[in-house]
C-alpha cells in the first residue's frame, strides 16, 4: 500500500518554514574590503591576494598598473575587485586627456566600480559632468558602474559636493561615495544620517577608517586614518545608520599612511569590523572584550598588539585605544615603560578596565 498523503499538514510546514525564514536567514552583512594602500609591503600581487584570502577579506580595491594581472590573481582566491581608482582631471572640453581605456576594459566581468578622483584643473562643475558622462560611455557597456570618490583639495572634496556633481550627471550609473576621513577633515564633525538618507539611492561604496573625535579639521592623517578599532569617533554608530537605511553597497578601509605591517594592521580591521558589525545588527557584544599587550623589550609600535606575539613595545598606542568594558592592558613583567598611562574609555558594573602584567 503507498503512503498516506495529508497535504494540509505538509501546507502548515511550509508556511511556518517561510515564516520563520527571516529568523533564520538574517540579512546578509555588508562585504568589505580593503584598499590597496593597505597593501603596500606585500611585494606580490599574489601575496596580497593570498593576505586577503587568509584574513577573511571580501574584496580589495586596486589602481592603474597590473590591472589585469590583478584581477586575475584576485578572483584565484574569490577575492573581489569593489573598486578600481582613477583620477579625471576637471578641465575644459578642449584640455580633456586621453582615458584609460584598456585597464578598464580589463575590469569587465568583474562588477568593479570605477572609483574617481575629480581633481582640480579649471573647469566647474558642468566641466565635471561632461567628463563624467565621456567616462561613462567607456565604462557603462562594460558593465560597470562609477562612483565620485570625494578628496581633500580637489575639486569634489565631500559627500555633499559628489551629490552635487551626480545630480548634473543625472545618470544611474554614475554615483557617489563617503570617504569618511576626507568628510572629517573637511567638514568636522556633523550628523551624517540626513546626508547619508538623501545620498542613498546614489551611494555605491562607503570607506570608513579609525579615527579621532574632536576638532577633525585641524587633525592630521595619523589621527583621520586609523586601522579599526582605535580613536574615538564612533565608527559604530554610522554602520549603525548604514544598516538602519539598508545600505546594501560595500564598506571599505583605508591604509593611507598606517605603520603596521599590512597583516597586522588588516588583522585588527576586520576582528573589530566583525565586532562592529555584530553590534549594528542588535547583538550582544557586551561580553567580548580584548586584550592589549605591551612587551618594552620585545615589542614593537608597528605591531597590532592584540596577541603576545604581537605586541606594542611603548605605552604610545594604548593612548589611542577606545577601551571597552572588560579590555585589558597586558604589561610584560620586567619590562621598563616610560610615558604616562591615560587610555579612554570607561568600563561597567562587574566589567572593569584592568591593568595587569603578563
Amino acid at each position: 500500500m503507498g503512503a498516506i498523503v495529508t497535504p494540509h499538514r505538509t501546507m502548515k510546514v511550509a508556511i511556518l518554514f517561510l515564516t520563520l525564514l527571516p529568523l533564520l536567514c538574517p540579512a546578509a552583512e555588508n562585504e568589505f574590503f580593503t584598499m590597496d594602500n593597505g597593501l603596500r609591503d606585500v611585494k606580490t600581487i599574489t601575496g596580497k591576494a593570498a593576505l586577503l584570502e587568509e584574513l577573511g577579506y571580501d574584496g580589495v580595491t586596486w589602481r592603474p598598473g597590473n590591472t589585469a594581472e590583478a584581477v586575475k590573481e584576485m578572483s584565484a582566491r574569490g577575492i573581489k575587485m569593489h573598486g578600481w581608482m582613477m583620477s579625471l582631471p576637471v578641465v575644459k572640453k578642449e584640455k580633456a586627456a586621453p582615458l584609460p581605456v584598456g585597464e578598464i576594459e580589463a575590469l569587465k566581468g568583474t562588477s568593479a566600480i570605477v572609483w574617481v578622483q575629480l581633481t582640480r584643473g579649471g573647469g566647474g562643475d558642468d566641466d565635471a559632468a561632461r567628463e563624467l558622462h565621456r567616462l561613462n560611455a567607456v565604462a557603462k557597456p562594460l558593465g560597470l558602474r562609477i562612483a565620485i570618490y570625494p578628496h581633500i583639495n580637489n575639486h569634489v572634496e565631500t559627500l555633499e559636493q559628489a551629490l552635487r556633481v551626480a545630480d548634473l550627471v543625472d545618470d544611474d550609473n554614475v554615483g557617489v561615495s563617503l570617504t569618511l576621513c576626507h568628510q572629517l577633515k573637511v567638514k568636522g564633525m556633523q550628523d551624517l544620517a540626513p546626508l547619508l538618507k538623501r545620498a542613498l539611492p546614489k551611494l555605491f561604496l562607503v570607506l570608513v577608517s579609525g579615527a579621532e573625535a574632536g576638532d577633525t579639521k585641524s587633525m592630521g592623517w595619523d589621527k583621520l586614518i586609523q586601522p579599526l578599532g582605535q580613536g574615538s569617533y564612533d565608527v559604530g554608530q554610522l554602520l549603525k545608520m548604514l544598516r538602519e537605511l539598508d545600505y546594501k553597497g560595500p564598506v571599505g578601509m583605508i591604509g593611507y599612511g598606517l605603520k603596521q605591517p599590512a597583516k597586522d594592521h588588516l588583522k585588527q580591521s576586520i576582528d573589530s569590523w566583525r565586532k562592529l558589525t555584530r553590534a549594528a545588527a542588535g547583538a550582544d557584544t557586551s561580553t567580548e572584550t580584548t586584550s592589549y599587550y605591551v612587551d618594552a623589550p620585545g615589542g614593537s609600535d608597528n605591531h597590532h598588539g592584540i596577541t603576545a606575539q604581537s605586541a606594542w613595545k611603548s605605552l604610545k598606542n594604548v593612548e589611542n585605544i577606545n577601551l571597552q568594558p572588560g579590555d585589558k592592558i597586558l604589561l610584560k613583567a620586567g619590562g621598563v615603560f616610560s610615558g604616562s598611562l591615560s587610555p579612554k574609555g570607561n568600563g561597567a558594573d562587574g566589567k572593569p578596565i584592568t591593568n595587569s602584567r603578563q
